[in-house]
């Protein structure tokens, strides 16, 4: 996909985290624009999650920038980024177990000063995710595991973000319910939302995303579009099982 614009929606220069002796993410530095799907991949422990959490306000820099819609946004916490349009569907869902799947929405709107929209981005997120609206008088915790990241997903949505961070969606899902999540990542993108993606399943990630970047104890060792990515000889025997 070619970039709506010249100047990225997030920028991210020379991103440092640290947690004590641990450099997790040692100066990375990578661009997202408006539209697209981006997805960093890598192995356990490279720093994906680290990254994702420093973008959503929910983990410390230790040194760098972070700028969205040109402001610096670094060191800001996640109230502040989601009312800026950053929001973050984390790694095991995290889910509120003991409320209703409705419920769990609501929280996800939490942060509006205008409860006014919430019906409506309800009734959306029941459109996008059929099973939740069957299910909205459910708990939580009993849904199944993809049902569950679908209310991951779906709560996100409820506060409408221009960026969405996804970590790990597919951890743990059958590969049926794995396609549909990824289909569900592009309705997204076609809906006007930007995507930043962290997967360990680099072989649907990359076929999926517009560009992507690897990295490796803590820094990026490769980037390109999707497609490039697919069939470059060192991520496919590292990453793809070629």
């Amino acid at each position: 996909m070619t970039p709506n614009s010249s100047t990225p929606l997030l920028q991210i220069s020379d991103l440092h985290v640290r947690y004590g002796p641990v450099h997790a993410v040692r100066g990375i530095s990578l661009d997202v624009y408006q539209g697209e799907i981006v997805t960093v991949i890598g192995a356990n422990g490279a720093g994906k999650s680290s990254t994702l959490l420093s973008i959503a306000g929910a983990e410390k820099l230790s040194s760098g920038s972070i700028t969205f819609q040109g402001i610096e946004v670094g060191g800001k916490k996640s109230p502040f980024m989601v009312s800026r349009g950053v929001n973050l569907v984390p790694e095991g869902r995290h889910i509120f177990s003991r409320l209703t799947v409705e419920e769990n929405l609501e929280m996800g709107a939490f942060s509006l000063k205008d409860p006014s929209p919430i019906p409506a981005r309800k009734e959306h997120v029941f459109a996008t995710f059929p099973v939740l609206g069957e299910r909205k008088d459910q708990l939580g915790g009993t849904l199944s595991g993809g049902e569950q990241q679908m209310l991951a997903m779906g709560r996100a949505l409820m506060v409408a973000p221009k960026l969405l961070l996804l970590d790990e969606p597919s951890l743990g899902l059958a590969p049926l319910i794995v396609k549909t999540v990824f289909e569900t990542i592009i309705a997204f993108r076609k809906a006007g939302t930007t995507i930043l993606l962290v997967e360990q399943n680099a072989n649907m990630a990359l076929r999926h995303a517009d560009r992507g970047y690897l990295l490796e104890n803590g820094m990026i060792v490769g980037e390109g579009t999707g497609k490039e990515l697919l069939v470059d000889p060192a991520v496919r025997e590292a990453y793809l099982g070629a």
